[in-house]
């Protein structure tokens, strides 16, 4: 969507539910823990930018490396995600 001749466009209501579930989940771990209360909007970007470089490299069919299949993979992505923005929100809470 993001794509050759593509415009870019105003937020649809499913892309802003998808981020307003992201962004709680970040809130989420800042809350219980793993990412301390730092400045949300980095570690909510970064892990805005890991999903949509992950979908858009599947959806363009651009993972067709050995061992690398989306559909079992994506829990474990998923996890290895929020271990990375729990590590920059440390990281930033000690800079």
């Amino acid at each position: 969507m993001f794509h050759g001749d593509a415009k870019p466009s105003d937020p649809t209501q499913t892309g802003l539910r998808a981020f307003h579930l992201l962004r709680d989940a970040v809130v989420d771990c800042q809350r219980d823990g793993p990412a301390p209360g730092v400045d949300l909007a980095p570690l909510v970007l970064t892990a805005w930018s890991a999903v949509h470089g992950l979908a858009t490299l599947w959806v363009d069919g651009a993972l067709p490396f050995e061992g690398i299949e989306p559909e079992r993979l994506a829990p474990q992505i998923a996890h290895m995600v929020s271990r990375m923005v729990a590590a920059l929100a440390r990281d930033a809470a000690t800079t």
